[in-house]
């Protein structure tokens, strides 16, 4: 069950109580819910080489420390 018509049941949930106000769901009054992300930063690099092993080498360090570290119990990891 899913988008609004799955909401009254998603608010019987305690992972789904809202930050404020009652779980109730008034299906008379609508719903809005709204949501974040953390941002994103993305630009371009130009490199003086034809040489794609660097580029490759590069992004992937660029894009691993962009992501949490967890151990083999999802516990965070400080790095």
């Amino acid at each position: 069950m899913g988008e609004y018509e799955g909401l009254e049941e998603k608010l019987k949930d305690p992972l789904w109580t809202p930050d404020f106000g009652i779980p109730v769901f008034n299906p008379k009054l609508g719903a809005v819910v709204t949501g974040s992300r953390f941002f994103l930063i993305a630009y371009n690099v130009n490199l003086k080489t034809a040489d794609l092993k660097y580029s490759k080498e590069i992004s992937e360090i660029l894009r691993e420390s962009g992501y949490t570290k967890r151990d083999e119990n999802g516990n965070l990891i400080k790095s």
